[in-house]
Parts: C-alpha cells; structure tokens; sequence
C-alpha cells in the first residue's frame, strides 16, 4: 500500500477490502464494499462521489493515509458517522484509492454477525 500512495501523489488515502472471516477463520462471503476516486483530480468530482457513492467507510479508515492531509482533517470529530465526514473531506485534498493485492482480515463471532 505504502508503494501505491508514493506512485499516485495525489492519493490522501490508500485501503484495502476486507474479509470477514469465521471465528474457526473460514471466510465469510459477502459483498466487498468498494469505493475510489483514483483518477479523478477534480476535487468537486470527487466530493460529488463520496457523498454519492461511499460505502465501506468503516473499513477504509483502516488503511494509509497522508499526515498532512489527515491533520487537515482533523482526524474524528464528535458528530455522527465521523468516519463518513473524515472521507467526505479527505476526498477534496486527494484521491482515495483501493489497493486490491491483499484483504484486511475481520473475525466475526456469532455475537456480532447481523
């Protein structure tokens, strides 16, 4: 991932897809939540798709991203769906991109599968 945001500078942000795995670590098939503004430098274009089309936000928030931009953000704040609202503004300094060569891993136990 840290390849993928030194070749694209305008990336803020690079994630992964996750997979739910089983508490015993067999995977869970589900939809995986894609999401990415690569290739899109305009920054209203890519405000416009965030609030449009994101999904995913919750896990996104796992991957890497630019500390300077990131401090511009200012990280979570109290409101609700802080992760959104992070996305939503990292989306006008940069690109939010999807690195698809390898998947975070989340167990899911009975307890909290809906």
């Amino acid at each position: 991932m840290l390849n993928s945001l030194e070749n694209n500078k305008n990336a803020v942000l690079c994630y992964c897809l996750t997979q739910s795995i089983t508490a015993d670590n067999h995977p869970i098939y589900e939809k995986k939540l894609q999401f990415s503004t690569q290739g899109m430098h305009n920054s209203y274009d890519r405000f416009y798709k965030a609030c449009k089309n994101l999904k995913g936000a919750g896990n996104m928030v796992y991957g890497m991203f630019r500390i300077k931009e990131l401090q511009k953000a200012g990280i979570f704040r109290r409101l609700l769906l802080p992760d959104r609202n992070l996305l939503f503004e990292l989306s006008l300094y940069g690109e939010l991109t999807l690195y698809t060569a390898f998947f975070m891993f989340s167990k899911k136990n009975k307890s909290n599968i809906a």
